[in-house]
C-alpha cells in the first residue's frame, strides 16, 4: 500500500456514473478510494469523475474471472488487454479481483496477480478473504490459520484483506433457507444466522496481523456498516469502535460494507437498510457518522502509516509497558507502535471510561492539528473512542 485509505465494498451502480454528484458525495463522505465496477466504458467514465474530485479508484472488471480460469498464456493475454484498456487514467489505483474465494481458486488467483505484476506493477490487486467464522467448507482449509498461510503461499498477494461483521442482534425473523442452487451464497446466508452473539473479532484481527507481519505485508479490514440480515443498525460509537480497532491492530486501510444499499427491504433473506446512501444517492445517518469519523481517522491513519504495530495488548488481561508508558489501568485495547507510541482504544462500544496512564511527560496526538500536545495521566474516552499517546 502507498498511503492510508478509507474505502468501501459495494458502491454506486453504473447507472449513477453519469452524475458528477455521485462522486462528489463519495469524496465528501471522507472516502479516499472508490471500488467501482461495470463495463470498461462505464469504469472509464467513473475514473474520469474520480480524478475530478481527488478520489482514487479500484476497478472491478468482469474479464478477471475468465483470466482466473484460463491457462497461463491466456491469462497473460487477458490481463495485458485489461492493463492496456486503462492506461492513462490518473485516478486508477488497482483492480479488485475476487471476494471471499475458496482455497481451490488460489492458484488461478495467484496466476492473475502475477500477470498484473508483470504488466502493471504500479497498480495493486485486491483479494478479500473470508472471516474466521466461515466454515471449513467455505474456506477449503481445515483451519483459518491454514487458510491465511495457504493464501499467502499460493497467491503471493499485494496485501491481506478480510471482512468481519461483529455486531449481530437485529430484530428480524430467521428466513427459510430454501436452497438457491448457488452453494456459496447459501453457505454465506446460513452462516450469518448461526450465532446470536458473534465472538472472534480480536482473534481474527490478530491472526491477520501476525501473518501480515511475518510475510512483510500490509493489511486491511472490511467492517460492518449496512444493516442487513442479523446485523443490526450500528451506532456512531460502534462504527468508531471498528475503525479504532483496525488502527490498534496496525491495519493500513479501512473499508466499509457498504457505501450504497445493495438492494432493499424487499430482499427477504437480507432486508438491506441503513447504508451510507440509498440507490438514488440520498444520504442515511451513517453517511454523516462516517464523515465525522473520517475527520480524525484519516489524519491518524496517515500518521501511523509508516510505523509498525509491534504488538497488541488487552489491558484487562495483560500488562502494558511500551516506550515511555509503563502501565494503563482500565479495559483497553492498545496497539504498540515502533516509535514508542501507544494507540489506546476504549474496549467498550457502550460506555465511556477513564484510564490511568503511568508515564512521565505524557502527550496525546491531535489528529486535526497533526501534532502531540501535553496531557494529564487520566485519559477519558467515549465509547469506541481512541487516542494516540507517547
Amino acid at each position: 500500500m502507498k498511503r492510508f485509505e478509507l474505502t468501501f465494498f459495494y458502491g454506486p451502480r453504473p447507472s449513477r456514473y453519469d452524475d458528477p454528484a455521485t462522486f462528489r458525495g463519495i469524496a465528501e463522505s471522507g472516502m479516499t478510494l472508490a471500488q467501482l465496477g461495470g463495463s470498461p466504458a462505464e469504469c472509464k467514465k467513473a475514473l474520469i469523475h474520480c480524478a475530478e474530485v481527488g478520489l482514487r479508484m479500484n476497478v472491478c472488471d468482469h474479464r478477471v474471472s475468465a483470466a482466473m480460469a484460463a491457462d497461463e498464456a491466456e491469462c497473460d493475454r487477458i490481463v495485458r488487454e485489461i492493463c492496456e484498456e486503462y492506461r492513462g487514467y490518473e485516478a486508477l489505483n488497482g483492480f479488485d479481483l475476487i471476494d471471499e474465494p475458496h482455497a481451490s481458486r488460489f492458484d488461478g488467483i495467484g496466476q492473475v496477480v502475477a500477470a498484473f505484476r508483470r504488466h502493471a506493477p504500479q497498480w495493486e490487486t485486491v483479494v478479500n478473504l473470508f472471516p474466521n467464522y466461515a466454515s471449513t467448507e467455505q474456506l477449503g482449509n481445515a483451519t483459518y490459520d491454514e487458510h491465511l498461510a495457504d493464501f499467502i503461499a499460493r497467491v503471493k498477494p499485494d496485501f491481506i484483506s478480510y471482512d468481519h461483521y461483529h455486531f449481530l442482534g437485529r430484530d428480524c425473523p430467521k428466513p427459510d433457507f430454501t436452497p438457491t442452487g448457488d452453494r456459496r451464497s447459501d453457505l454465506i446466508l446460513e452462516n450469518a444466522y448461526l450465532e446470536n452473539d458473534r465472538p472472534g473479532f480480536f482473534e481474527n484481527a490478530e491472526a491477520v496481523r501476525r501473518h501480515a507481519r511475518k510475510n512483510g505485508l500490509d493489511a486491511m479490514a472490511i467492517v460492518l456498516l449496512t444493516e442487513h440480515g442479523p446485523y443490526r443498525n450500528l451506532t456512531r460509537a460502534e462504527l468508531s469502535w471498528e475503525a479504532s480497532m483496525c488502527l490498534a491492530y496496525g491495519f493500513r486501510r479501512v473499508s466499509y460494507f457498504t457505501y450504497e444499499v445493495p438492494y432493499g427491504a424487499d430482499d427477504d433473506a437480507w432486508r438491506w437498510d441503513n447504508a451510507m446512501v440509498d440507490t438514488a444517492g440520498n444520504k442515511y445517518q451513517h453517511y454523516y457518522d462516517v464523515q465525522a469519523i473520517a475527520r480524525w481517522l484519516r489524519p491518524l491513519g496517515e500518521h501511523l502509516f509508516s510505523l509498525d504495530c509491534e504488538r497488541v495488548v488487552h489491558t484487562a488481561a495483560d500488562t502494558l509497558q511500551h516506550g515511555g508508558i509503563r502501565a494503563v489501568t482500565g479495559d483497553a485495547v492498545c496497539g504498540c507502535y515502533s516509535d514508542g507510541s501507544v494507540l489506546l482504544v476504549n474496549k467498550s462500544h457502550l460506555r465511556g471510561q477513564t484510564f490511568a496512564v503511568t508515564a512521565d511527560n505524557l502527550s496525546r496526538y491531535v489528529p486535526e492539528e497533526d501534532r502531540f500536545v501535553p496531557c494529564d495521566n487520566a485519559i477519558t474516552l467515549d465509547a469506541g473512542e481512541c487516542v494516540l499517546l507517547r
